[in-house]
């Protein structure tokens, strides 16, 4: 069963102990009663639905961790604001956004394994994950929305490995997806042909690599087909955003594959080798500039619909990250059990 005593940002045990809330406290008191109860995951041992209120759903953290996390909150709340209020955001607020999707994202998902009761391990907690894979945005604001909800964080396959996730803040929409060269091909970056677990350890990865083709494609999450929400939804209607996340800085001389002069060119970050964001939209891709701004983009549907139409975007893409998965890594039934459960949950949903 999963470590409910580590300290969710480093994943050691927790000095000077404190409590962190996966869902942010101030996102829970701006949507509703903190005490509300809902329906958070499902035990798999069991198959019982675990429910609590949001203010109690916490996690063990250091005190010095929760303190160097919460600056990162602050910035959150007021990138939220900016999008419910239309404003834009440039590709380092863009970034920082991202950043606190991985933590929110991560975080839920080491509470849904906690409550979920399953047998593995985390192989990584917060502070590992933010900022170190592919990632991508998509945000939708609707003229009806209040509360908060998780859409797709009940899933088996969320709680297998936390690649997606949709977060309804009040009026927004806020879809987020991020995994292992989630989309690094498409952008024109290195990504593996080949990949393997070594012998007698599957949480390490050794990886072939080609260098990529240094030309930007259109990232193949939002390109429209007869069975995606963006039959709905048209994607000219709705932007998003990727950022390609490279090992621009590794130690084991692969970097040099990340050290060419288109790459340099299109790094917004080297330090953390964080590709400029790419813009979508009117299916083209493109590399933001400085000046570019992304906005939220306003749903034709009301917010039943739309969340709706988002959680079967996400069941959908955490499907197509699983496959990426078996691709890579050939058979697993575990991982093909969770993606037939998706399956059935859309099918149920369609």
């Amino acid at each position: 069963m999963a470590n409910n005593q580590a300290c969710v940002f480093c994943g050691g045990a927790p000095t000077a102990k404190n409590k962190e809330h996966p869902i942010p406290q101030w996102a829970i008191e701006a949507t509703g009663d903190p005490n509300r109860v809902v329906n958070i995951t499902t035990n798999l041992v069991t198959g019982e639905i675990r429910r609590f209120a949001f203010d109690q759903l916490v996690l063990p953290a250091c005190t010095a961790c929760n303190e160097k996390w919460g600056k990162l909150e602050a910035k959150a709340k007021y990138l939220v604001g900016k999008l419910q209020s239309g404003d834009g955001l440039d590709r380092s607020e863009l970034s920082m956004l991202l950043d606190w999707l991985d933590k929110v994202r991560v975080g839920t998902w080491l509470a849904m394994r906690i409550h979920s009761a399953t047998p593995i391990e985390p192989s990584f907690y917060i502070e590992r994950r933010v900022a170190s894979a592919d990632r991508m945005l998509s945000v939708v604001r609707v003229s009806d929305g209040q509360g908060l909800r998780l859409l797709g964080t009940g899933q088996p396959l969320f709680v297998l490995m936390p690649s997606c996730f949709c977060l309804q803040f009040n009026d927004l929409f806020i879809f987020n997806a991020s995994t292992n060269f989630l989309f690094s091909k498409d952008a024109g970056w290195p990504y593996p042909h080949k990949m393997d677990w070594v012998t007698g350890d599957e949480r390490v990865a050794t990886a072939q690599m080609s260098p990529g083709t240094h030309l930007l494609a259109n990232p193949s999450l939002m390109v429209p087909s007869k069975d995606t929400v963006l039959e709905f939804l048209p994607l000219e209607e709705v932007p998003a955003i990727y950022q390609v996340v490279g090992d621009t800085q590794s130690p084991s001389g692969l970097s040099e594959l990340w050290d060419t002069e288109w790459i340099r060119a299109h790094t917004l970050d080297r330090e953390k080798g964080l590709g400029v964001p790419i813009s979508t939209m009117e299916a083209t891709a493109e590399f933001m500039t400085e000046s570019d701004l992304f906005k939220s983009t306003v749903s034709p549907h009301p917010s039943g619909i739309t969340g709706t139409l988002w959680t079967l975007q996400t069941l959908r893409t955490q499907i197509y990250a699983a496959r990426l998965e078996l691709e890579r890594f050939g058979k697993n039934e575990f991982i093909e059990a969770c993606i037939g459960y998706n399956e059935r949950t859309e099918e149920l949903l369609s």
